[in-house]
């Protein structure tokens, strides 16, 4: 079975601080190119080198015997042709994580910074790349709710135009910088298969920024949500404002709702977009199906819902009658957490008061409905 981009990454993380190279053989080098060796093993692609090679010949080996794709992708492999004393340096790349070896002896190391690139290869069709959610409730490509959202907000325009933000942009949101674009706004135009084409293309590259960034798992729903927000935001959104890459439900909606651009023109429309996404994101993809397993830290929690609080735990929904009560239950579990954890940590708290079709669904499967 195909390993997903959050296996991958967990077994990369193994690595830190090993060395990849077996030293009892004096024949292998190229620590660098063992690091590659380790990840081709994992995800089952077959390995010329044999950990032996130079680095820079990876790109014409593994391309050409259909190991690796040029160009970028979700899981990738970056090379310099130039490093290592001229035999090349080769790392791995996932969205702005990076993992390398350099020199025998040395053990695996991340995000220790990268040389120029003078090549970037992509192993997707080692790992799984589901067009649909698979029976885990994983989703890793844009579904049909997400596309609509998208396309709802961006409006398709046929002649490119200028928003003064420094790029041209014509039709589903495809923007290009001035002085790098042969768009020329007001006189460039696209036709409708033309600009339905191009989103197409696009969209694979912050599809790809979702799940590339993300250790956690989304169902479909909340995958489309995240997508939009970035397509909006820039696939270095994440990275830039450094998001928890095993962020809760509840953490991704409380960002979310904070990239409205607030003071400017554009943010009463950004406030809408936000929401939508939001009211996505917390939507069960089945109608009245909700699977607690998605959220495991989420067994627990507190909702906000009408005018009153509801507390869950598991499948059980206790309504909250009196403001002493909700005052009690904080206290209580802040004591619990602290006596477990040694932090006093407070319980989540879901805000569903706009958002009926989600807590009914929960109700429905506590019981209350």
């Amino acid at each position: 079975m195909a390993k997903t981009i959050g296996e991958v990454r967990s077994f990369l993380d193994s690595l830190i601080g090993k060395i990849t190279v077996d030293k009892s053989d004096s024949g292998l080098n190229g620590q660098c190119v063992s690091l590659i060796k380790n990840l081709l093993e994992f995800v089952g692609a077959p390995n010329p080198y044999a950990a032996r090679g130079n680095a820079k010949d990876i790109p014409n080996t593994y391309v050409s015997q259909g190991i690796a794709k040029v160009g970028s992708g979700t899981l990738n492999i970056a090379v310099n042709r130039n490093g290592g004393g001229g035999y090349g340096h080769v790392w791995i790349k996932i969205g702005s994580d990076s993992w390398q070896a350099n020199w025998n002896g040395f053990a695996v190391k991340k995000n220790v910074g990268e040389v120029a690139v003078t090549d970037i290869l992509n192993l997707d069709q080692w790992i799984s790349t589901s067009n649909t959610t698979n029976p885990e409730g994983k989703a890793t490509t844009l579904g049909t709710k997400g596309e609509a959202l998208i396309k709802k907000f961006e409006g398709c325009r046929l002649t490119a135009y200028d928003l003064g933000d420094g790029m041209i942009t014509i039709g589903w949101g495809h923007a290009e910088p001035k002085g790098q674009t042969s768009l020329v706004a007001g006189v460039t135009t696209w036709s409708q298969a033309q600009a339905d084409g191009q989103f197409q293309k696009d969209i694979v590259t912050y599809v790809n920024a979702v799940n590339s960034y993300f250790v956690r798992s989304f169902n479909q729903n909340q995958f489309d949500a995240m997508v939009s927000f970035t397509y909006n935001s820039g696939t270095g959104v994440f990275a830039r404002d450094n998001w928890d890459k095993s962020a809760s439900n509840s953490y991704i909606t409380e960002s979310l709702a904070n990239y409205i651009n607030k003071g400017t023109i554009f943010e009463e429309g950004l406030r809408r977009r936000r929401q939508e996404e939001i009211n996505l994101f917390n939507t069960p993809v089945s109608g009245s199906e909700v699977t607690i397993k998605e959220d495991e830290d989420m067994t627990e929690f507190a909702i906000l819902y009408g005018t009153g609080v509801y507390y869950v735990c598991g499948t059980k929904m206790v309504p909250l009658t009196t403001a002493t009560q909700w005052s009690v239950l904080r206290s209580v579990y802040e004591q619990v957490q602290e006596h477990k954890t040694g932090k006093a940590t407070p319980i989540k708290v879901m805000d569903w008061r706009n958002n009926q079709a989600t807590f009914d669904a929960y109700a429905k499967i506590c019981g209350l409905k």
